[in-house]
């Protein structure tokens, strides 16, 4: 045997609990940057993560489109300014937007439009790209429900919990002029 031989040369290099620093396509000449294995136990994320990937995405793509064939989809009419529809609705991505701004509460600074249309929406995009940078912590992570991260875990549920009944709230219960009504009354 050599003085170099790759379990010596990995003996220091490969340590337990160490930080992973690289991304999953990260490639990177010279040493593996891999943690907790060997280079035997490794593979590069490209090309072979990379093609299973592109295999997945076309098998969907596929699905979809064979789908598509099938089953149809009508759009509604063709929009008349002159009639316009009632109650007019957002797509239901924004419904719950539409619902915090059609909140009729009295509030500072503008009322519910400018609080639910304006405030609320910039609050939550500046809460999610700085995110990151507050969840820092390695523990739990990958681990669905880690004791350790409960409070963020009820805090998203919550969160998606007021969307989802904000999304239901305007999709089955507006009815004419955006009043309250049952979803199976005809109006």
């Amino acid at each position: 045997m050599s003085r170099n031989t790759p379990e010596k040369e990995f003996k220091d290099v490969f340590v337990k609990g160490h930080v992973k620093t690289y991304s999953l396509l990260g490639l990177v000449k010279g040493t593996w940057p891999v943690v907790e294995a060997g280079p035997e136990d490794t593979e590069y994320s490209w090309p072979h993560l990379t093609f299973w990937l592109l295999v997945l995405t076309l098998a969907t793509m596929l699905f979809l489109m064979v789908l598509s064939y099938f089953v149809d989809a009508p759009l509604e009419e063709i929009a008349n300014p002159a009639h316009p529809t009632n109650p007019a609705k957002a797509p239901w991505y924004f419904l719950w937007l539409q619902e915090l701004v059609a909140l009729k509460v009295k509030l500072p600074l503008g009322g519910a439009a400018f609080w639910g249309g304006v405030v609320i929406p910039t609050l939550f995009v500046i809460f999610l790209v700085l995110l990151p940078y507050f969840d820092r912590s390695p523990v739990g992570v990958g681990v669905w429900f880690h004791p350790a991260r409960r409070g963020i875990t009820i805090v998203f549920t919550i969160g998606v919990t007021i969307v989802i009944f904000l999304i239901i709230l305007g999709y089955f219960f507006r009815g004419p002029n955006w009043q309250l009504v049952s979803p199976w009354a005809q109006y």
